[in-house]
């Protein structure tokens, strides 16, 4: 199964519990912006809830821009590509990488180096969340620390996300499948801290498990929230 064209299947087939209607609504390519956008704010929270599913689509993600970078150098760097598959299934290619690796500062090994730089850099585009994006975001993220503490990345002007009341509003209609149900409390339009169940008001632990059980609501909270408090100067005045 090819998932260029029978994605739509593929995910149909491993995630029954969550394309209840088989892959008709599903693209049968890669999955747009769009389609993850509407799958993460579904309104059961069932796909953002479920990690196998997230998984696969940051692996889908990572894959695919790489295909893509490396498809778009084929295309307008062939030449380049050749001359390097001939270089590397040359005899004498492994040979000079194990005398670069033993002389690195040697001519010979800066030479190599050099081209191989050259080469490698037409596909090595970002890859998001990669763990060669995440080893190139370390120093940046030292340097801020060394340059203005490490305070900076933990002091915001908006609440944390995992005690805004919204999220665990939503989160607990989720949970009672209680959206239309008017006897439900949480259906009512206003939802006060104290209507919460006891657990979630007396434990901040159990409040954050809800954050991670719905990474997506979060983050739109989280978003909500920044919005409000970073109001435009003008509107101020």
């Amino acid at each position: 199964m090819v998932e260029w064209h029978e994605n739509a299947n593929m995910l149909a087939g491993a995630f029954p519990d969550l394309f209840l209607t088989g892959s008709g609504p599903l693209p049968s390519g890669p999955l747009t912006q769009a389609y993850i956008d509407h799958f993460m704010h579904y309104w059961d929270g069932r796909f953002e809830r479920s990690t196998r599913f997230v998984a696969v689509l940051f692996n889908q993600i990572q894959r695919h821009t790489a295909v893509r970078n490396t498809a778009r150098v084929g295309t307008s760097r062939g030449g380049t590509l050749r001359s390097f598959g001939k270089l590397a299934s040359s005899a004498q290619f492994k040979k000079a990488l194990e005398d670069a690796k033993e002389r690195p500062d040697s001519p010979r090994a800066i030479k190599l180096n050099a081209i191989l730089l050259r080469l490698l850099s037409l596909v090595g585009g970002t890859v998001p969340f990669s763990p060669f994006e995440r080893a190139a975001s370390r120093p940046k993220l030292s340097a801020m620390r060394y340059r203005y503490g490490a305070d900076q990345h933990w002091v915001t002007i908006t609440p944390p996300e995992h005690d805004d009341l919204l999220l665990h509003w939503v989160a607990q209609l989720r949970e009672l499948g209680a959206f239309n149900d008017p006897k439900r409390v949480f259906s009512r339009k206003i939802c006060r801290f104290s209507t919460l169940p006891t657990e979630l008001q007396e434990s901040a632990r159990s409040r954050l498990a809800v954050s991670n059980v719905y990474p997506a609501l979060s983050a739109q909270v989280l978003k909500t929230d920044a919005g409000v408090y970073a109001v435009p100067t003008s509107v101020r005045r």
